[in-house]
């Protein structure tokens, strides 16, 4: 309480102590009082400590006793292994039989029929047991009996041999020895069989780290459990690697600190993200980031864990490129090349053909677009690279740019405009996605103005919730992150479960510098397999495919009638 009154110790309340001022706050002495505050203060330097030792237990680093790694995908390209192998017992199966195995098999087996790889399934996560049985049902659907297809499965199928060395594999040699010297200990969970595994290990150099194995052809037992148990290591000192759903399925029931996918098998970002902790884009990456885990970390990573759907994750926006994708490139551009050129050298008065459609991408010969910057960049950079070429010619590049901007026609994206080709009815794809749940954006390098005519007339701008454009303001080309990343945050949309569709390499790179959860590649643009293969998780005929991948399992088929209902009703 503040006290006025005399500075002398004369008794009463209001008196002071000696040396003390009025206007101070003074407390009652007395041995009660004392207590209290002793009391009180305690309790604080408790709470204090308490939050201090917390606070050091959560940022100190934390460091694993156990890493499980996975084999094919994690540390050895489970393409090059398999898909040779598969092929050899096709062909000796259809020697057998006398049949035309091939489309049959790749879709059993879950290979893509466009690029030979091996996506999520039966051949990338099943057992040895698995795959023949999932090859006897498809021979007894051809009208083989049980008996002969077990026969022939047997008599033709041939173990996978041990994987050659390689510079990923060298590398992975180094971070194993870098995590034994830091005490950790290495488990391998394969579903390969056990001879096999301990082949390629032992060809690596790296079958003397490993503490201990786990392998599909093994006694029935608990995988990374089992792993754990044996080691004397606790699941929750303990972190899964893996490519597939199946290894960080294996991870959550053994209730590990962290399950960690990796990009470099067959799965996508967005078939990882609803099992995966973190998905890095290799083992690499993935020991890098273990690196920097500590306590308060590894507590939010399991505890967004519980709340994360287990489910087969659904896509919650997919991004759509226009031109190559949506329409037939060459069907816009190809008239409006032979028209620009034609007023370009009406207008200077030279020979430019040759030259200018060289730089931009336009083959003469074929009148095809190629994978070149016209099809992949905006028109301000076009219009650049052809003042140049002016430049060149002995224009002045302001003179140039004036030329350039009276003759460059915009494209027809009308109605009225007999030679476009629309793909697929983008209204009726985009109007199902929208029926489940999932936005659509579209991304292109093309103007605002031609963008929003296309979509307009063809009925599907009602179904487009953005729409971001080569002439924006604050557009950045293609395949920067920039547009994805913008689009994403505008939907409130978790980049993971986002899914790029395009029909060149810089829409398939956008999506991987984004981080993305999948990139769709359609094969109706400038982009062949060969060219778009590298950069996409998938490669589809065209958009109407889009839904195997950006549905859930339980929505698929739904999805697929939804469309082609849609689809009829349309056409009549």
């Amino acid at each position: 309480m503040l006290l006025d009154g005399p500075t002398s110790n004369e008794g009463g309340h209001g008196s002071l102590s000696p040396g003390f001022k009025a206007g101070c706050f003074i407390l009652p002495v007395d041995s009660i009082s004392l207590e209290i505050v002793a009391v009180s203060h305690r309790r604080i330097l408790t709470q204090l400590s308490s939050r201090r030792q917390r606070y050091h237990q959560n940022t100190e680093s934390w460091k694993p006793e156990l890493i499980v790694f996975d084999q094919y995908g994690t540390l050895i390209d489970i393409h090059s292994v398999w898909q040779p192998l598969v092929d050899r017992i096709r062909q000796r199966l259809e020697l057998a039989t006398g049949l035309d195995l091939q489309q049959k098999l790749y879709k059993t087996l879950d290979i893509c029929r466009f690029t030979n790889k091996i996506r999520r399934g039966t051949l990338g996560e099943g057992t040895t047991c698995q795959i023949k049985r999932s090859l006897e049902n498809m021979l007894h659907s051809e009208g083989l009996a049980w008996s002969e297809a077990q026969t022939l499965v047997e008599d033709n199928w041939e173990n996978c041999g041990p994987a050659k060395p390689t510079d990923e594999l060298k590398h992975t040699k180094a971070i194993f020895n870098e995590l034994k010297s830091a005490g950790t200990k290495i488990g391998l969970c394969s579903a390969d069989d056990r001879s096999t595994t301990v082949q390629n290990l032992r060809n690596s150099g790296l079958l003397h780290m490993i503490d201990h194995i786990k392998c599909g052809d093994d006694n029935a037992g608990r995988g990374v459990g089992e792993i754990c148990e044996s080691l004397g290591v606790s699941p929750c000192r303990t972190i899964v690697i893996g490519d597939a759903a199946a290894d960080m399925k294996r991870g959550r029931l053994a209730g590990v600190a962290v399950n960690i996918g990796v990009l470099t098998g067959i799965s996508s970002r967005l078939n990882l993200a609803r099992l995966a902790d973190v998905v890095t884009d290799d083992v690499s990456e993935a020991v890098g980031y273990v690196r920097t885990l500590n306590q308060a970390k590894v507590d939010e990573l399991r505890q967004k864990r519980k709340v994360k759907v287990v489910g087969d994750k659904q896509a919650s926006v997919v991004i759509f490129d226009k031109d190559g994708t949506l329409l037939c490139f060459h069907s816009l551009w190809t008239p409006w090349a032979d028209k620009m050129i034609n007023r370009l050298e009406s207008a200077t008065g030279l020979e430019l053909a040759g030259k200018i459609f060289n730089e931009l991408g336009y083959c003469t010969t074929e009148r095809k677009w190629k994978p070149a910057l016209f099809a992949e960049g905006t028109n301000e950079q076009c219009m650049e690279r052809v003042a140049s070429i002016l430049e060149q010619e002995g224009i002045e590049r302001s003179e140039a740019m004036s030329i350039i901007t009276t003759v460059w026609p915009p494209g027809d994206h009308s109605q009225q405009n007999q030679s476009l080709k629309v793909l697929d009815n983008p209204a009726s794809v985009f109007q199902t996605l929208r029926s489940l749940g999932i936005k659509v954006a579209v991304c292109t390098a093309d103007s605002r103005h031609g963008t929003e005519q296309f979509l307009r007339e063809h009925g599907a701008i009602d179904y487009v919730d953005m729409i971001v454009c080569g002439d924006d303001k604050d557009s950045v080309p293609k395949p920067d992150a920039t547009n994805a990343l913008r689009i994403c945050e505008m939907l409130e949309a978790d980049p993971e479960r986002a899914v790029m569709v395009g029909d060149t390499s810089a829409d398939m790179l956008m999506g991987r510098a984004a981080k993305l959860g999948a990139t769709v590649a359609v094969l109706t643009g400038v982009g062949d397999v060969t060219h778009l293969a590298p950069d996409a998780d998938y490669v589809v005929p065209s958009i109407g495919h889009v839904f195997e991948v950006v549905t859930s399992q339980a929505d698929r088929e739904y999805a697929i009638n939804l469309y082609r209902r849609q689809l009829a009703k349309d056409k009549r």
